[in-house]
């Protein structure tokens, strides 16, 4: 209840409308609540489909022209006196390699933008976080529900289709590509949610999952519940002396349409095109388009 004042304020400063529940009013919303709950807060918000939402940008950027690789590994960023001006791919798939040119390279690799970065003999100030997600096998709320505390473990709920999602874990990595499930981890996070909502204990568990967070590195705090969920984009010309890439790190995917227009501009800087950005009015395609033209990616 002591996180309540300063949450409210919070919001406030950032023009997010609340409504102050107490105990009763939060129960008749949503049933399955911990029954000792002392009072809710009801803000705005919403729940994406993981799965799907990236098939959204892949088939809007395939109805403006792009291609789509899937598969696709960058090996080589080439460089001729400073500047990159193209990639060398693998397709994991099938072992063939492919060169592509370009004006402007742009470094949206999340957790492995430094790997990426390290194929110029560039340093970009990212860090893998992953987190570890637990799916129940059954729907428990129809909202999403947070505990009102600073940022920890097993603190979110979200419902989605005929399930509801626990999240998350987290701890700092080295490598994204060298990252284990930690023992125990599943237990945790379902013993966190069952603070939550009780009937959570013994609810049968329909799938795992873990993922890792692209984090802006700061020297204030190795904990990654603390390091900013903010992003940069650099201008490794300006900052590097190496033209012809941009990085794109941090974020999450509650930001990365802010992040794409922010790239995006600096694109247009750079080579010349005074361009107003469309990104925050342009409507995505249905997932489905691309899923009906999947084999044309290639």
């Amino acid at each position: 209840m002591a996180y309540q004042e300063p949450f409210l304020r919070g919001c406030k400063a950032a023009g997010i409308p609340t409504r102050v529940l107490d105990a009763a009013r939060a129960l008749q919303l949503e049933p399955a609540l911990h029954p000792g709950l002392k009072g809710a807060v009801q803000v705005p918000d919403a729940s994406m489909d993981a799965w799907r939402l990236p098939l959204h940008f892949f088939a809007a950027a395939r109805a403006k022209g792009a291609a789509i690789l899937p598969f696709c590994q960058v090996e080589t960023l080439r460089q001729h006196n400073r500047q990159i001006t193209g990639v060398q791919v693998r397709n994991l798939r099938s072992g063939k390699r492919q060169t592509l040119s370009a004006d402007i390279i742009v470094n949206a690799a999340g957790p492995w933008a430094g790997k990426v970065a390290a194929l110029a003999g560039l340093d970009v100030p990212v860090r893998p976080g992953p987190g570890v997600m637990v799916s129940l096998a059954d729907r428990y709320c129809n909202m999403v529900i947070n505990r009102l505390h600073p940022a920890g473990e097993g603190d979110i709920l979200v419902p989605q289709r005929e399930q509801t999602i626990i999240g998350t874990t987290a701890w700092i990595a080295a490598d994204p590509d060298e990252v284990q499930l930690p023992q125990g981890a599943v237990g945790k996070l379902v013993s966190l949610g069952a603070r939550l909502m009780p009937a959570l204990a013994k609810a049968p568990v329909h799938a795992v999952w873990q993922a890792s967070r692209p984090l802006l590195c700061s020297s204030d705090t190795d904990d990654p519940m603390r390091i900013s969920r903010g992003f940069t984009c650099i201008d490794h010309q300006a900052q590097d002396g190496i033209e012809g890439i941009i990085s794109m790190v941090g974020g999450k995917a509650t930001t990365l349409r802010a992040m794409a227009a922010e790239a995006a501009d600096l694109i247009c800087r750079k080579t010349g095109r005074n361009i107003t950005g469309t990104t925050a009015a342009t409507p995505l395609r249905p997932y489905r388009d691309i899923l009906q033209t999947a084999e044309t990616w290639i």
